[in-house]
């Protein structure tokens, strides 16, 4: 399975301005660590699979356990994780390799530039 060669990931994502509040003046930004993923996928016509891990917020120091059912070409789109309703998170699962992106909007208050 997939899962047996992913290692943990560490992602940082941009930061873009918008109210969310993770940042302090934007001198420290989220990073995220992914641990345990997991996917099962099916080549049956109409079948795409699943894909599950815990997502980790190194900043925050909280976690969530995610799973999506994956759909044509075994992606699938979490919008929205328990404890942070302004990220989204990308998955796609393909010959061997795993593809995560996590976009996440982060505020610079008090930051004009």
């Amino acid at each position: 399975m997939l899962s047996s060669l992913i290692a943990p990931f560490l992602f940082l994502v941009g930061a873009f301005a918008a109210p969310t509040g993770d940042a302090d003046n934007c001198t420290t930004f989220p990073s995220w660590t992914i641990t345990d993923f997991k996917s099962v996928v099916n080549d049956t016509v109409g079948s795409g699979g699943k894909a599950s891990f815990k997502l980790a917020n190194d900043l925050s120091g909280t976690s969530d356990e995610l799973a999506c059912n994956l759909q044509v070409n075994y992606r699938c789109i979490i919008t929205g994780t328990p404890s942070d309703t302004n990220l989204t998170v990308h998955v796609g699962v393909r010959a061997g390799s795993l593809t995560l992106l996590l976009d996440k909007v982060v505020e610079c208050p008090g930051r004009t530039a």
